[in-house]
């Protein structure tokens, strides 16, 4: 492959000379992408030109959420759907839009599915993600489809030292986990391997009201069992990682007028992933690196209540493939940062409920390149022009170029200034092309424009603050609308807009045993399709305002935290029906970790208890209207590890 690529080079940049893999060379970091502060935490920008947000390591490890979607509330302009407790489908929504309109990604592998565009939050452990980051806004010239309001990626844990580890825990509503793990390094070679065992019954209690009258009665069908593990082999040149997943789950009926719809629903997931990165050559100004992945996704539902599917009810299983693939060129220069990408995927997907022209099987091809160009026209005042330009060609999608230009100004070492223009795309998912009764073969990509200013202020050295406002407008939007009284169909009819701040204040004291934030988003997300009586009202689902607020503090061997998070109100249904409104809701919950150290020589084994407690005012509350969410949870998680350096 070292040749392959030294050939490629010697055609597109004549007269380079290019070292052998794994001789002598020296590392150049761009100052302008990467900023030293004190704490990780008060220096949380992704991306010094879009509006960005991480939750670095240090955080996750205080705030050590059962999966990844409960740490989600740190960000603003970030809600979480949920269909339910822990058992329960839950979604990310970025600045209002929908699930798919994001890009999820797990160590920068694509995990957005091209089944349905969306990635279950609630099936991946906190346990073994190390950090997350998050960018809000448009960013499809740089990633390409789904990432039309932003881009999630998650960071897997990478063990640092010898170590062994094992945590046990329970909870409310039989929830049980266990986790286990160890990591070692060989001849330079960091290995590491981790698997963690979640489940519940989902049995908790909820009220419901009938006839005039109040009900207690307990979720029915919402067990799951999820079972993931992931191991990583690594230097500071390449990377390997496997990440696998089974998960079996129920899927409970909704609350309707006061009554539990019974359902005995199943939902059986295999999910297998296999990343890999390299980096071929890092010599003087030139570094070229590539990457590849493979994604193997079995899922199996069952319901034997869906007699309008036939007498026996759906029994029906997918299997989609996904293989990528691609190469970076990057030259830096004193004022100059230039890349160049090629991109490469191959997916399909294998069922029986697809439409009866495509038989059993749909095949998407895609190919992409882009170009990015970072420049700094003069050194004082530090201002900075970012622009990338994409080309996407999907077999079943059409073409799609997408533009980004994007500003910065260091106006000194305390604030910044940024604002970035997008076009965007998303090519619709094979569910909206094809499944049987719903898919619509000839639906045209969404489109969409984003507009983001914003600022980012070191405060004082243990406080800092970012703000920024934005507005976005999508084209071809795709909706699901009614052909009849029992269809629905995907169809190109909408247009939305969406306007809004998003702002945050992170606090890092006390040499960062005190960590706190506070962030606040308002927007205002609306439909414009030009539907009498849905035109100009508000989207479903979309909170005007949400509030999170946290603080956690560690002294000696004892960590304690608090969390309040606020969701305004929201429409169930499009038009602003007073029926469909649900209820605003503020949630509290603390934690509490006692650690416990011994040491000989070397060695370190530590014994830590973790208290959780979610929903401490046990608030009634519906997520999903539907979908009640549980009450007061109490978890506890006993972890042993061991440490070597």
């Amino acid at each position: 492959m070292n040749i392959f690529i030294r050939t490629i080079l010697a055609v597109v940049v004549p007269g380079l000379t290019v070292p052998a893999y794994g001789a002598d060379d020296t590392t150049l970091v761009d100052a302008r992408e990467v900023r030293v502060t004190a704490s990780k935490w008060l220096d949380a920008s992704v991306d010094g030109f879009l509006a960005s947000s991480s939750i670095p390591v240090e955080v996750m490890r205080r705030l050590a959420p059962p999966t990844v979607s409960d740490v989600m509330h740190v960000v603003p302009g970030v809600h979480v759907r949920q269909y339910g407790g822990l058992g329960g489908l839950r979604t990310v929504s970025i600045r209002g839009t929908g699930s798919a309109q994001n890009l999820v990604l797990l160590d920068g592998i694509r995990m957005s599915s091209v089944q349905n565009g969306t990635v279950d939050l609630g099936l991946i452990p906190g346990s073994i993600i190390g950090s997350v980051d998050v960018i809000r806004g448009g960013a499809a010239a740089i990633y390409g489809t789904n990432a039309m309001s932003g881009v999630i990626d998650l960071r897997l844990r990478r063990p640092t030292s010898n170590e062994a580890w094992c945590t046990v825990g329970g909870g409310s509503f039989d929830e049980v986990d266990v986790r286990g793990g160890g990591a070692t390094t060989i001849d330079g070679v960091s290995l590491s391997v981790a698997v963690d065992d979640l489940r519940t019954q989902g049995t908790y209690p909820y009220a419901m009201r009938h006839a005039g009258s109040e009900y207690v009665i307990n979720r029915a069908n919402a067990d799951v069992s999820n079972i993931s593990a992931i191991a990583h082999a690594g230097t500071d040149r390449w990377s390997v990682f496997t990440v696998m997943r089974a998960a079996d789950r129920g899927v409970p009926g909704p609350l309707i007028d006061g009554v539990t719809i019974p359902s005995r629903a199943r939902l059986l997931d295999n999910d297998g992933v296999i990343g890999m990165s390299a980096t071929m050559v890092n010599k003087g100004a030139w570094k070229v690196s590539m990457t590849g992945s493979l994604r193997v996704w079995d899922q199996h539902f069952t319901d034997p209540d869906a007699t309008v599917m036939g007498p026996r009810g759906i029994d029906e299983g997918y299997v989609q493939r996904d293989v990528t693939s691609g190469l970076v060129i990057q030259h830096t220069s004193d004022r100059h940062i230039m890349r160049g990408r090629i991109e490469a995927g191959f997916a399909d997907l294998r069922g029986r409920m697809l439409q009866p022209d495509v038989g059993s099987e749909v095949v998407r091809r895609s190919a992409a390149a882009a170009a990015e160009w970072q420049w700094q026209p003069w050194a004082s005042p530090a201002f900075t022009v970012r622009s990338a330009l994409r080309l996407d060609a999907i077999s079943d999608a059409g073409t799609a170029v997408t533009p980004l230009v994007a500003l910065r100004w260091d106006v000194n070492d305390d604030a910044s200034l940024r604002a970035s223009y997008s076009y965007d795309f998303r090519a619709p998912s094979f569910n909206e092309l094809y499944y049987l009764n719903y898919g619509t073969s000839t639906l045209r990509p969404e489109r969409s424009q984003t507009l983001n200013v914003g600022t980012d202020l070191a405060l004082m050295s243990w406080l800092r603050a970012d703000v920024d406002v934005f507005a976005m407008a999508t084209t071809d939007q795709i909706l699901a609308v009614p052909t009849s009284a029992v269809t629905i169909a995907a169809q190109n009819i909408g247009r939305t807009s969406a306007v809004g701040l998003e702002s945050g204040l992170r606090a890092a004291l006390l040499d960062d045993r005190l960590l706190a934030h506070w962030s606040y988003t308002l927007q205002d997300v609306r439909d414009r399709s030009g539907r009498a009586g849905i035109d100009g009202t508000l989207l479903p689902y979309v909170p005007q305002e949400m509030i999170s607020i946290g603080a956690s503090y560690a002294v000696g061997d004892v960590t304690a935290g608090l969390q309040w998070s606020y969701v305004s109100h929201r429409y169930a249904q499009s038009g602003e029906l007073l029926s469909a409104l649900l209820a605003r809701y503020h949630l509290l919950g603390a934690t509490v970790d006692l650690r416990s150290r011994l040491r000989s020589g070397q060695t370190s084994v530590g014994v830590d208890v973790r208290l959780q407690l979610e929903n401490l005012l046990d608030m009634r509350y519906d997520v999903i209207q539907g979908f009640p969410m549980p009450g007061r949870t109490i978890r506890v998680l006993t972890s042993i590890r061991w440490e070597r350096p």
